[in-house]
């Protein structure tokens, strides 16, 4: 088996590991969660339950992550008493498992963009728009701008902050004594604020072996960067399936002589 006794750590909200887990399995290796990110739902201010009760008002609900679907979709229903959308509204979404979990509240995505960052999200979503069309965007607190950046010249763009990702308790937990000793094969971060928050919890003079680190994106490198983390691996698609095949090039790599 190719990843036969690979110890993987994944930072991964918990219960996001699951399909991971199985490639890891699969191949003989172990996976264990180690959550850096926990997630709570935000309390909209005024303004913000206008718009949810005002969706059938925008020509785009843009979805960045599985968290933004469930728990827009939870406040809508609060705000509105339905999770109903109105015909004219057009979805976008960044990934084949953000768009996957749709169908759950009776809808679709029209665009899912398979590329690696909110950047180039941004630029291929104003390949299908109109100038001048309403764009709405619920995402996390701690999301940068980035994507409204890039949209705002050309369309009307509104954000709507409905979670929040929080530092859960990880000095107690076993996996803790894992990572101070360096007994893992490979440690996964697949988010800024997963990042920050594992420096928060460790202290900023944590040093992490760059060759055992596994990313995806260019936020989440900037991130490690700012440890003076640089990631050896960064995966190409972001989801399971790339993470695995990062790791999977990684221990091949390791066998080739040179």
């Amino acid at each position: 088996m190719k990843l036969s006794g690979i110890v993987i750590l994944s930072t991964r909200p918990k219960g996001s590991s699951d399909e991971l887990r199985r490639y890891v399995e699969a191949e003989g290796g172990i996976l264990l969660e180690f959550p850096l990110i926990e997630i709570e739902e935000l309390v909209l201010s005024a303004p913000e339950i206008d718009i949810m009760k005002n969706t059938d008002a925008f020509d785009w609900l843009v979805f960045t992550s599985i968290n933004g679907v469930r728990f827009f979709f939870k406040q809508l229903l609060s705000c509105t008493g339905s999770t109903k959308l109105a015909s004219n509204v057009k979805i976008a979404a960044i990934g084949n498992k953000t768009a996957s979990v749709l169908p759950e509240y009776s809808c679709k995505a029209i665009l899912v963009h398979e590329g690696e960052s909110g950047e180039t999200f941004a630029k291929e979503l104003l390949e299908y728009t109109v100038k001048g069309e309403k764009v709405l965007l619920p995402t996390s607190l701690l999301a940068n701008d980035s994507f409204g950046d890039i949209l705002k010249p050309h369309l009307q763009f509104s954000r709507v902050n409905i979670y929040n990702t929080i530092l859960p308790d990880i000095i107690c937990r076993p996996t803790h004594k894992i990572i101070l000793k360096e007994m893992y094969d490979y440690i996964i971060f697949t988010s800024a604020s997963g990042v920050d928050n594992f420096y928060k919890g460790f202290g900023d003079d944590m040093r992490l072996d760059s060759s055992k680190v596994v990313s995806i994106g260019k936020k989440t490198n900037q991130a490690l960067q700012k440890y003076v983390v640089v990631p050896k691996y960064t995966a190409k698609m972001t989801s399971a399936a790339g993470i695995f095949e990062v790791i999977l090039q990684a221990e091949y790599n390791k066998d080739m002589p040179f």
